[in-house]
């Protein structure tokens, strides 16, 4: 069956369905991506060596798993790789502040249209994410009264896909996870979506492609079949 195909099936399963809730992702669905901010302060700092550059990402990488699961304090995080770094413009102290300004709004008019889905469908947020840069996010970008649960990584010391952060977020929405939908930018998470029970869409992001999931360009495109 080609992606279309796929997409009018799952499309057609999804109308008939009674969908109660809406559940995004954070970066990749509504921020642009966090890696993608890391590369943008990498070359901002003049950090252009291949293999500098590759080893700060792989180091940050594995910071983050651990931060994003609350093991490790995000000032140790951004103190490690500061001093792995070898830069003279390094932004000491102020890497966070540099690091979340990176990251803007995925679709500049995502405020309306979680405002519309908001008139139809209560709203939650899953991510896998280290709690005190996203909930500075969600201030920033005037998301945070939009949903009515926010789970992050972080505070609950599970990342997806592991069932208990989809069920988490649908009990605290009060809905079953079969009227639920997730919208994610990683394979891997709508996996884990869709055998809590829970319907997965797919956005390009993080993974460019997916065989899980109604795949949709943007998340306005939601408000046309939702």
């Amino acid at each position: 069956m080609t992606a279309t195909g796929l997409g009018r099936v799952l499309e057609g399963t999804l109308a008939a369905a009674s969908i109660q809730a809406v559940v995004f992702d954070l970066s990749g669905v509504l921020t642009t991506g966090l890696r993608e901010a890391l590369g943008s302060l990498l070359d901002a700092c003049g950090v252009d060596d291949g293999n500098h550059r590759d080893r700060l990402l792989s180091l940050w990488g594995s910071l983050y798993i651990e931060a994003s699961l609350g093991r490790l304090d995000p000032d140790e995080l951004w103190l490690r790789l500061s001093q792995r770094a070898e830069s003279s413009r390094w932004p000491v102290g102020r890497e966070e502040t540099e690091f979340l300004s990176r990251i803007c709004l995925r679709e500049p008019a995502m405020p309306e249209t979680l405002a519309n889905l908001k008139q139809r469908y209560v709203l939650g947020l899953l991510t896998n994410h280290v709690g005190r840069w996203a909930r500075s996010l969600l201030q920033r970008l005037k998301l945070t009264t939009f949903f009515e649960v926010v789970v992050i990584s972080s505070e609950i010391g599970a990342r997806k896909p592991d069932a208990v952060t989809y069920l988490r977020t649908c009990e605290l929405l009060n809905v079953s996870p079969h009227c639920a939908v997730y919208v994610a930018d990683e394979e891997e998470d709508l996996v884990g979506c869709e055998a809590a029970g829970m319907f997965p869409v797919f956005i390009p992001g993080e993974d460019r492609h997916s065989g899980v999931g109604l795949p949709i360009r943007n998340v306005s495109d939601l408000l046309n079949w939702l």
